[in-house]
């Protein structure tokens, strides 16, 4: 957004929005200007919040949805394809839509069964540009519906971008994963990302002065729940002042990769 964060919550208390579309990232922003200037959420008439541009896990739908009070919907797409899928009532993808096909397949390009994750691949006939067999670089997953769902379609998992994975000692850490992981702490961090330099991984989290935590807890947590050795540095990523003053681009770069020499 261009308009600053502060400036959107004023909109907000003026015009009373009932839907609000946003980044997953600038709500997150807009929720703590908001709580800086001391005003509740929800805001009065806001019935739901719509997210797309960034993937949002099912832990971080949770954290949104305990943010904002409202119910929150995501929606699936790219540039190159629009948006294909919204999410339901049970907050799955459900692969409903009549001029869409999904296919996952391995890296050879051969299909997968149901259950198995693999690589996305998209035929559609949309207006103006249809797409066969599209490659995006997205990590899918098929599943069958639950038994109890409204929507007998099979549900679409989305684990991020093949190029946002974390490969080390053998381990594969998706965007999903790493999400799962962030939005199940105890304290949840503001902003965070993640750096990888070769086989040396650092968490930069950003909490508010408030926040009891110590980079020794979360490394801790990170060797039990993720099995891994990495380093935690607790810093400002966009620090406090300039979310209610100048206008700062939210979709930052949540995972980060460079050579093993460029440590961080």
């Amino acid at each position: 957004m261009i308009t600053p964060d502060q400036r959107i919550v004023e909109i907000m208390q003026r015009a009373h929005p009932t839907i609000l579309a946003l980044l997953p990232s600038e709500a997150e922003k807009i929720f703590e200007v908001a709580k800086q200037l001391n005003i509740p959420f929800p805001t009065k008439g806001l019935r739901v919040l719509l997210l797309a541009g960034e993937l949002v896990s099912p832990k971080r739908k949770q954290y949104f949805e305990k943010l904002w009070g409202v119910p929150v919907y995501t929606f699936f797409g790219s540039t190159e394809t629009g948006g294909m899928f919204v999410s339901g009532d049970d907050g799955c993808y459900h692969l409903n839509h009549p001029n869409v096909q999904v296919e996952v397949v391995d890296d050879a390009g051969r299909p997968l069964g149901k259950g198995v994750r693999g690589h996305g691949v998209f035929s559609t006939t949309r207006e103006g540009m249809p797409l066969l067999r599209y490659y995006n670089h997205d990590l899918l997953e098929i599943r069958d519906a639950a038994p109890d769902s409204d929507d007998p379609a099979p549900v679409l998992i989305h684990y991020g971008r093949d190029t946002d994975t974390i490969d080390i000692n053998g381990k594969s850490l998706t965007f999903y994963d790493l999400q799962e992981f962030i939005y199940s702490l105890d304290h949840i961090p503001l902003l965070w990302k993640v750096k990888q330099a070769g086989d040396h991984i650092t968490f930069i989290l950003q909490y508010t002065n408030d926040v009891p935590v110590t980079e020794r807890d979360i490394q801790e947590e990170i060797r039990r729940v993720l099995d891994i050795k990495a380093d935690v540095k607790l810093e400002d990523i966009i620090p406090l002042n300039k979310l209610v003053g100048k206008p700062v681009y939210s979709k930052y770069v949540h995972i980060e990769k460079t050579a093993a020499e460029e440590k961080v």
